[in-house]
């Protein structure tokens, strides 16, 4: 009984069709006049044959039931019945705003959001009503003046979530513009639910939604599950690769699958990855060999639309293979005031450090040339044997990065070495007098076209005397 008393019509006046099923019922049970009698005498050779059909002389009850059922169901058709009508309509005047989040996090109920959307537009084209329909994240580039349902069924029909999170004060001013002209009757906000932003940010959206409507009611709408996951992060430790998940409501029990695929979009590892209750992050650890996660290219969220479940990474995520070797023999006696202890705490949480196994040092510089090392540092390495500069030069014209430090044995070196940047000066090198000063002093900013740019001046280091090369 509730549901056939939340039944509307959109064209009630079909209706007043069922108001001549009386007279139908009138003329389908009328007869043709009774024949005239008329004496024929031959008739009488008729009266024992037996009829093979017997006409009746009214319709039967069943058929004329059957016509009438027939003919009342065609005018309940004509009259468009919709079932809880005042569930999508709110009965108001004037355009209806439809305000709807399309991030990435509207990717997974994508569905239910145009669904949402669809009821909405029906309900306003039985009421002859006006809409804007506008997107959240669709930037000001978007048509938000009053339009017929119809119009608005054809934009959503190709209409996609946006693969980044919304901008929701980017149309307001459209809208506004909007308003001045025809002031919408009623807003209805439909939303994912994860909301990205800050509390105070989302507050004064809706504040100044509302002033841009001139005070029109505003609904809000959540069709779908408020069960957005993201990845926030992917880090490429030294013992492994960690991705970092948020999800949008602790509350709710969550388990994903994560993927790990390389460029041909070969997976090369798959791991669950559960919430721990209450918490919204998670981090989930891909324990696999450097050369692999090296080959990673894409980490995704299984089975889930949206862009906000993958992360690309690129040749500035992977860790580069570095060798170090060093000229002095504090490695073994005194590690602490070795060179490569402080290279090695410099470089360990970005790169893959590795040790050549031979003592001598062009033994040790061949090796790791051919373990296929990005990067070689030489610490205070001197002059050099002639195979293994001719090797190491050659390495350099292929790509090959070489970092040297100085020292008391590169001081030393051959001022003709084609592996320094400059000669070096004999002699004394330090500068006084006049140009130098009294006090030590700070670094000043990196040049923004330098490889240190947007890297912040660390205050602690101070530079104490200028040496010449």
């Amino acid at each position: 009984m509730s549901t056939l008393l939340s039944l509307g019509f959109g064209a009630p006046a079909a209706l007043l069709a069922l108001l001549a099923l009386p007279a139908l019922v009138w003329l389908l049970r009328m007869t043709p006049p009774r024949p005239r009698t008329v004496d024929f005498p031959p008739t009488a050779l008729m009266r024992d044959l037996v009829p093979r059909e017997d006409t009746p002389a009214r319709t039967p009850w069943w058929w004329l039931a059957i016509r009438i059922a027939a003919i009342a169901a065609l005018a309940l058709a004509l009259a468009h019945p919709v079932l809880d009508p005042g569930g999508a309509d709110d009965g108001r005047s004037g355009p209806l705003w439809l305000v709807v989040d399309d991030g990435w996090p509207a990717a997974p109920h994508w569905d239910e959001i145009t669904a949402e959307v669809s009821a909405r537009l029906d309900a306003a084209a039985a009421r002859d009503r006006l809409v804007v329909l506008v997107g959240t994240a669709s930037g000001t580039d978007q048509f938000v003046e009053p339009q017929t349902p119809d119009e608005a069924r054809r934009r959503l029909a190709v209409w996609k979530p946006a693969p980044w999170a919304e901008a929701r004060d980017e149309p307001l001013a459209a809208l506004a513009h909007s308003a001045e002209t025809r002031p919408p009757g009623s807003i209805v906000w439909i939303s994912h639910g994860a909301d990205l932003a800050a509390p105070a940010a989302t507050r004064a959206f809706r504040d100044a939604l509302l002033a841009a409507a001139k005070g029109a009611l505003l609904t809000l709408s959540l069709p779908g599950r408020v069960d957005a996951v993201a990845l926030v992060g992917l880090d490429n430790r030294a013992e492994a690769t960690v991705a970092r998940l948020a999800r949008a409501d602790p509350s709710l029990p969550e388990a994903v699958r994560l993927a790990a695929l390389d460029v041909k979009g070969r997976t090369l590892a798959e791991l669950p990855v559960a919430f721990a209750p209450g918490e919204a992050n998670a981090e989930a650890r891909f324990d696999l060999p450097l050369d692999l996660r090296n080959d990673v290219a894409r980490v995704e969220i299984v089975d889930r639309r949206g862009a906000g479940g993958v992360r690309l990474a690129d040749d500035r995520w992977r860790r580069r293979a570095v060798g170090v070797v060093t000229g002095t023999g504090f490695d073994r006696d005194q590690p602490l005031l070795a060179p490569s202890h402080y290279l090695d705490a410099a470089l360990a949480p970005f790169t893959d450090r590795r040790a050549a196994r031979s003592g001598e040092t062009g033994a040790a510089i061949r090796e790791l040339i051919d373990g296929g090392v990005a990067v070689l540092v030489l610490a205070d390495v001197g002059t050099l044997p002639k195979d293994t500069a001719a090797a190491l030069l050659a390495w350099v014209e292929k790509g090959g990065l070489l970092l040297r430090f100085a020292g008391p044995r590169l001081a030393g070196a051959a001022p003709d070495d084609p592996l320094l940047p400059v000669t070096l000066r004999r002699g004394e090198r330090a500068l006084g007098g006049a140009l130098s000063w009294a006090s030590p002093r700070g670094l000043g900013p990196f040049a923004e076209t330098g490889p240190f740019a947007g890297l912040a001046v660390p205050k602690e280091v101070r530079v104490s005397r200028q040496i010449l090369a």
